[in-house]
Protein backbone atom coordinates (compact mmCIF):
# COMPACT_ATOMS: atom_id res chain seq x y z
CA UNK A 1 0.00 0.00 0.00
CA UNK A 2 2.76 2.44 1.24
CA UNK A 3 3.90 1.96 -2.22
CA UNK A 4 1.22 2.76 -4.46
CA UNK A 5 -0.01 5.58 -6.16
CA UNK A 6 -2.78 6.02 -3.83
CA UNK A 7 -0.64 5.96 -0.83
CA UNK A 8 -2.77 8.70 1.53
CA UNK A 9 0.62 7.95 4.14
CA UNK A 10 3.97 8.63 3.58
CA UNK A 11 5.08 6.56 6.23
CA UNK A 12 4.82 3.62 7.80
CA UNK A 13 4.54 4.82 11.24
CA UNK A 14 1.58 7.14 9.91
CA UNK A 15 -0.07 4.43 8.33
CA UNK A 16 0.09 2.29 11.27
CA UNK A 17 -1.75 5.16 13.53
CA UNK A 18 -4.24 5.15 10.58
CA UNK A 19 -5.14 1.35 11.20
CA UNK A 20 -4.91 1.93 14.89
CA UNK A 21 -8.25 4.03 14.35
CA UNK A 22 -10.16 1.78 12.21
CA UNK A 23 -12.23 -1.08 13.23
CA UNK A 24 -11.99 -4.56 12.56
CA UNK A 25 -9.11 -6.67 11.77
CA UNK A 26 -5.71 -6.11 10.60
CA UNK A 27 -6.60 -7.48 7.22
CA UNK A 28 -9.88 -5.39 7.08
CA UNK A 29 -8.54 -2.37 8.17
CA UNK A 30 -5.96 -2.32 5.85
CA UNK A 31 -8.47 -3.25 3.08
CA UNK A 32 -10.98 -0.75 4.01
CA UNK A 33 -8.35 2.02 4.16
CA UNK A 34 -7.43 1.00 0.53
CA UNK A 35 -10.41 0.98 -0.68
CA UNK A 36 -10.79 4.37 0.66
CA UNK A 37 -7.97 5.71 -1.03
CA UNK A 38 -9.00 4.01 -4.30
CA UNK A 39 -12.33 5.86 -4.24
CA UNK A 40 -10.68 9.56 -3.35
CA UNK A 41 -8.20 8.58 -6.70
CA UNK A 42 -11.06 8.11 -8.84
CA UNK A 43 -11.47 4.51 -8.61
CA UNK A 44 -14.80 4.07 -6.35
CA UNK A 45 -15.39 0.62 -8.25
CA UNK A 46 -12.95 -1.18 -6.53
CA UNK A 47 -15.48 -1.47 -3.36
CA UNK A 48 -18.17 -2.72 -5.18
CA UNK A 49 -16.24 -5.26 -7.18
CA UNK A 50 -14.73 -6.49 -3.95
CA UNK A 51 -18.71 -6.79 -3.23
CA UNK A 52 -19.21 -8.57 -5.54
CA UNK A 53 -16.18 -11.10 -5.43
CA UNK A 54 -16.54 -11.95 -2.16
CA UNK A 55 -19.74 -13.47 -2.88
CA UNK A 56 -17.97 -16.26 -4.55
CA UNK A 57 -15.15 -18.87 -3.20
CA UNK A 58 -12.27 -16.98 -2.53
CA UNK A 59 -9.90 -18.68 -4.44
CA UNK A 60 -9.97 -18.30 -8.45
CA UNK A 61 -12.82 -16.14 -9.31
CA UNK A 62 -12.63 -15.41 -12.60
CA UNK A 63 -12.87 -12.19 -13.88
CA UNK A 64 -15.63 -12.48 -16.70
CA UNK A 65 -18.42 -13.51 -14.19
CA UNK A 66 -17.56 -10.07 -12.57
CA UNK A 67 -18.33 -8.03 -15.36
CA UNK A 68 -19.07 -4.00 -14.36
CA UNK A 69 -18.21 -1.06 -15.99
CA UNK A 70 -14.80 0.33 -15.17
CA UNK A 71 -13.39 -3.21 -14.19
CA UNK A 72 -10.40 -2.97 -15.55
CA UNK A 73 -9.84 0.01 -13.81
CA UNK A 74 -11.03 -1.47 -10.15
CA UNK A 75 -8.66 -4.60 -11.25
CA UNK A 76 -5.75 -2.46 -11.44
CA UNK A 77 -6.37 -0.80 -8.58
CA UNK A 78 -6.67 -3.50 -5.84
CA UNK A 79 -3.84 -4.90 -7.55
CA UNK A 80 -1.75 -1.38 -6.75
CA UNK A 81 -2.62 -1.64 -3.26
CA UNK A 82 -1.51 -5.20 -2.94
CA UNK A 83 -5.74 -6.21 -1.96
CA UNK A 84 -5.52 -9.35 -5.28
CA UNK A 85 -2.67 -10.89 -6.88
CA UNK A 86 -1.61 -10.08 -10.23
CA UNK A 87 -3.70 -12.41 -12.90
CA UNK A 88 -4.93 -11.89 -15.84
CA UNK A 89 -8.27 -13.92 -16.09
CA UNK A 90 -8.80 -14.76 -12.34
CA UNK A 91 -8.55 -12.83 -8.93
CA UNK A 92 -8.23 -14.63 -5.39
CA UNK A 93 -9.31 -12.76 -1.96
CA UNK A 94 -7.84 -13.75 1.06
CA UNK A 95 -10.76 -15.27 3.46
CA UNK A 96 -10.83 -12.99 5.83
CA UNK A 97 -11.51 -10.39 3.13
CA UNK A 98 -14.18 -12.45 1.88
CA UNK A 99 -15.79 -12.90 5.26
CA UNK A 100 -15.63 -9.33 6.32
CA UNK A 101 -16.97 -8.16 2.68
CA UNK A 102 -19.74 -10.90 2.97
CA UNK A 103 -20.57 -9.46 6.67
CA UNK A 104 -21.11 -5.80 5.44
CA UNK A 105 -23.12 -6.43 1.89
CA UNK A 106 -26.39 -4.46 3.09
CA UNK A 107 -29.29 -6.04 1.19
CA UNK A 108 -29.98 -8.96 -1.44
CA UNK A 109 -28.95 -6.35 -4.57
CA UNK A 110 -25.22 -7.61 -4.69
CA UNK A 111 -25.94 -11.21 -4.20
CA UNK A 112 -28.97 -11.30 -6.72
CA UNK A 113 -26.56 -9.90 -8.91
CA UNK A 114 -23.46 -13.01 -7.96
CA UNK A 115 -26.03 -15.24 -8.73
CA UNK A 116 -27.21 -13.89 -11.80
CA UNK A 117 -23.77 -13.18 -12.84
CA UNK A 118 -22.52 -17.07 -11.92
CA UNK A 119 -25.50 -18.66 -13.38
CA UNK A 120 -25.07 -16.45 -16.75
CA UNK A 121 -21.68 -17.81 -17.12
CA UNK A 122 -22.45 -21.55 -16.35
CA UNK A 123 -25.94 -20.84 -19.07
CA UNK A 124 -23.28 -20.46 -21.45
CA UNK A 125 -21.87 -24.29 -20.98
CA UNK A 126 -23.20 -27.35 -21.85
CA UNK A 127 -23.08 -30.21 -19.30
CA UNK A 128 -22.97 -32.74 -22.79
CA UNK A 129 -19.59 -31.29 -24.24
CA UNK A 130 -16.22 -32.61 -22.60
CA UNK A 131 -14.53 -29.27 -24.06
CA UNK A 132 -16.39 -27.45 -21.15
CA UNK A 133 -16.26 -29.50 -18.22
CA UNK A 134 -13.34 -27.88 -17.04
CA UNK A 135 -15.18 -24.88 -16.95
CA UNK A 136 -17.93 -26.60 -14.90
CA UNK A 137 -15.33 -27.46 -12.26
CA UNK A 138 -13.92 -23.92 -12.20
CA UNK A 139 -17.34 -22.44 -11.98
CA UNK A 140 -18.38 -25.44 -9.50
CA UNK A 141 -16.48 -24.10 -6.43
CA UNK A 142 -18.13 -20.98 -6.85
CA UNK A 143 -21.70 -22.71 -7.20
CA UNK A 144 -20.90 -24.48 -3.90
CA UNK A 145 -19.98 -21.37 -2.27
CA UNK A 146 -22.60 -19.72 -3.02
CA UNK A 147 -24.97 -22.55 -1.90
CA UNK A 148 -23.38 -22.55 1.39
CA UNK A 149 -23.91 -18.52 1.48
CA UNK A 150 -27.05 -17.45 -0.19
CA UNK A 151 -30.23 -19.01 1.69
CA UNK A 152 -30.43 -16.07 3.99
CA UNK A 153 -29.79 -13.50 1.43
CA UNK A 154 -31.39 -14.15 -1.96
CA UNK A 155 -35.30 -14.79 -2.79
CA UNK A 156 -36.90 -17.54 -3.93
CA UNK A 157 -36.74 -16.76 -7.98
CA UNK A 158 -32.42 -16.59 -7.30
CA UNK A 159 -32.38 -19.52 -4.94
CA UNK A 160 -34.33 -21.34 -8.23
CA UNK A 161 -31.33 -19.98 -10.51
CA UNK A 162 -28.92 -21.46 -8.32
CA UNK A 163 -30.40 -24.90 -8.13
CA UNK A 164 -31.06 -25.05 -11.93
CA UNK A 165 -27.80 -24.41 -12.19
CA UNK A 166 -26.59 -27.06 -9.87
CA UNK A 167 -28.26 -29.60 -11.52
CA UNK A 168 -26.70 -28.37 -14.93
CA UNK A 169 -23.55 -28.45 -12.99
CA UNK A 170 -24.13 -31.86 -11.40
CA UNK A 171 -24.99 -33.66 -14.44
CA UNK A 172 -21.51 -32.49 -16.12
CA UNK A 173 -19.72 -33.46 -13.22
CA UNK A 174 -21.14 -37.24 -13.67
CA UNK A 175 -20.76 -37.12 -17.17
CA UNK A 176 -16.80 -36.27 -16.76
CA UNK A 177 -16.79 -38.82 -14.39
CA UNK A 178 -16.47 -36.75 -11.14
CA UNK A 179 -18.85 -38.52 -9.36
CA UNK A 180 -18.36 -36.91 -5.81
CA UNK A 181 -18.35 -33.97 -6.89
CA UNK A 182 -21.50 -34.11 -8.24
CA UNK A 183 -22.68 -36.08 -5.56
CA UNK A 184 -21.54 -32.64 -3.16
CA UNK A 185 -23.16 -30.44 -5.55
CA UNK A 186 -26.89 -32.60 -5.40
CA UNK A 187 -26.57 -32.53 -1.55
CA UNK A 188 -25.18 -29.16 -1.31
CA UNK A 189 -28.55 -28.35 -3.36
CA UNK A 190 -30.65 -30.54 -1.59
CA UNK A 191 -29.98 -28.66 1.73
CA UNK A 192 -30.56 -25.47 0.50
CA UNK A 193 -33.39 -25.94 -1.49
CA UNK A 194 -35.88 -26.22 1.19
CA UNK A 195 -35.48 -22.51 2.07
Amino acid sequence: YLHSEVAQWPTFTAYDRALGNAEGTMVARTAEISLDSLARNGIPQARKLLQLASCYAPASIPTRILAMTGLEQALDGLRSVGLIPPSPAAIALHPVLTDNNRAHLEGPEIWHTAVRKLVGALGELRFDLPDHWPQYRWLGQHLLAMLDAVTEHVDKDHLALLMDAAVDTAGAFSRSGAVRAAGAVYRAAMAHSAA
